[in-house]
């Protein structure tokens, strides 16, 4: 066999095997994604300077370089639950997609009119830039974000 030959079919080989050129389905048992959940947003939490609640006000998609349909949401803050939130509205979409999905992988990009997000902002103006995460406020399970919200 010559030389060029196997170095390419071992290569090629390679590539197509790599996992990561796959999306990879949610791992574990139910409880090991509520697990991996929580730490998510723990990590969240402590990352960010400002959380609060916000309600999708308006979805759209617009083009985005070549991609004609990237979402785009404008979020009204509602509720503060660390930090302060001003009452102004701000704008949240896709730059981009992969193979997977969204990027960024916010959960409030899948949102519909009226749904309601915890989001997590680093720094305290709530921006595209500075937005850590989001949560549907149906899918919080970290207690310290869930006792934020009850105290309110």
């Amino acid at each position: 066999m010559r030389p060029w030959i196997f170095v390419a079919a071992v290569s090629a080989a390679l590539v197509f095997a790599s996992p990561a050129m796959a999306c990879q389905p949610p791992m574990g048992a139910p409880e090991e994604r509520a697990a991996a959940a929580a730490a998510a947003q723990a990590d969240a939490w402590d990352k960010a300077d400002l959380v609060f609640v916000a309600r999708v006000e308006k979805r759209r998609l617009q083009p985005v370089g070549d991609w004609k349909d990237a979402p785009q949401v404008t979020l009204m803050p509602l509720i503060s639950l660390k930090g302060q939130a001003g009452p102004w509205q701000f704008e949240l979409g896709a730059t981009g997609k992969h193979m997977c999905g969204l990027i960024p992988s916010f959960d409030v990009l899948q949102g519909l009119v009226g749904q309601a997000f915890v989001v997590f902002v680093k720094g305290d103006t709530p921006m595209q830039e500075a937005v850590i995460d989001t949560v549907s406020v149906d899918a919080l399970v970290e207690p310290r974000v869930l006792a934020a919200l009850k105290a309110q």
